[in-house]
């Protein structure tokens, strides 16, 4: 997993990451780009799905919306 180093816009990847929740994780990241050497923490939460499970949680509670594309512009 990656992620956009918000200085120096290189590949930052996951050091380590906790679940906070079954729908929130917390991430940490660190900047490859050597000369930059960031490390930053990132929260990911999962907001609805886009198919349902085959096999649900009946603990979680999730919203099946379907994929929305942008329209093509002529």
């Amino acid at each position: 997993m990656s992620s956009v180093c918000p200085h120096c816009g290189g590949i930052a990847t996951v050091r380590t990451s906790k679940s906070i929740s079954p729908l929130v994780t917390q991430r940490y990241y660190v900047c490859k780009n050597h000369l930059c050497g960031h490390t930053y923490s990132a929260i990911e939460e999962i907001t609805h799905s886009t198919s349902p499970s085959a096999t649900p949680n009946t603990q979680v509670r999730l919203e099946v919306r379907p994929v929305v594309r942008a329209e093509k512009q002529n």
